[in-house]
């Protein structure tokens, strides 16, 4: 089994968007808006502002605590939409429970933005594309369709997702890729449950091609050798459990498989918003 890291595509296309970035006039700044604690959120907005400012990108972020109205992140976005200086918004997600998400995000103006999460959004979605981007290079290196005419693909994803993704699929691989209601006779599974272990060897067929997207934040315990200390911390992993590499043929890793591709994209909608 391969272990098909999106990390070395990113930073091969990145280069690319560097020399982009050196002949604009204005520099492009993205918005970020962050609620909460959640673990997962805080490592991959700190990716982004790190990724931003290597990159020579404005980068602002508000933090909201917890419990925050509804109304203060509305009121924020509505600003922002009026900023001519702010290229893109995001919102980090997921958000607290007793936020709603779609109509926060209904709320942010087409044109910017940048994530891809509203229906009219001028953009695709960054995680999309990361998805369509490791595909790609995943039947390419099987060969796949040298072979085969086509290529089935199950999903174990949110409504909107698969949506957006079956769109996408079609624009780029011409319907070549055909939807499997059984996840064991795909020849491609993509995976974005966000429950841990959920996509077991069982559920898929030797040889097939795994993209997860999962994000699950887990306690682990590190053995302190020299003082006999246990030291928790927290990790993210996917939604594969291990007994998938038994039988995948090819494997994106969490982290380091659709992560870095959604953020390199999510940069190039912010550049191309210029």
């Amino acid at each position: 089994m391969k272990i098909l890291y999106g990390k070395k595509i990113a930073d091969e296309k990145i280069k690319a968007l560097k020399e982009r970035i050196k002949n604009l006039s204005q520099k492009p700044f993205l918005a970020v808006i962050l609620v909460g604690n959640d673990f997962s959120s805080k490592f991959y907005v700190s990716i982004k502002e790190k990724k931003a400012l290597e990159l020579g990108l404005g980068f602002k972020k508000f933090i909201f605590k917890d419990a925050v109205m509804q109304e203060r992140i509305v009121y924020l976005i509505k600003k922002l939409n009026k900023d001519k200086n702010i290229s893109g918004i995001l919102v980090q997600l997921p958000l607290p429970e007793h936020l709603n998400t779609a109509r926060i995000i209904k709320n942010i103006a087409p044109e910017k933005d940048v994530d891809g999460l509203r229906e009219d959004s001028k953009f695709t979605s960054p995680t999309i594309q990361a998805v369509i981007d490791l595909l790609r290079v995943a039947l390419s290196e099987a060969n796949f369709l040298k072979v085969k005419k086509s290529f089935t693909i199950a999903f174990f994803t949110g409504k909107h997702f698969k949506k957006k993704l079956i769109k996408s699929l079609d624009e780029n691989f011409k319907g070549l890729a055909l939807e499997s209601k059984n996840s064991i006779n795909a020849d491609v599974i993509v995976v974005a449950k966000g429950q841990i272990n959920f996509l077991k060897a069982d559920m898929i067929k030797k040889g097939a091609i795994v993209i997860d997207v999962g994000i699950n934040t887990v306690k682990s315990v590190y053995n302190n050798l020299a003082n006999q200390d246990k030291i928790s911390f927290d990790k993210i992993i996917g939604d594969s459990d291990k007994s998938v590499q038994e039988k995948a043929s090819i494997l994106t890793p969490v982290p380091g498989g659709v992560g870095p591709l959604t953020i390199f994209n999510l940069f190039q909608n912010l550049i191309n918003n210029k």
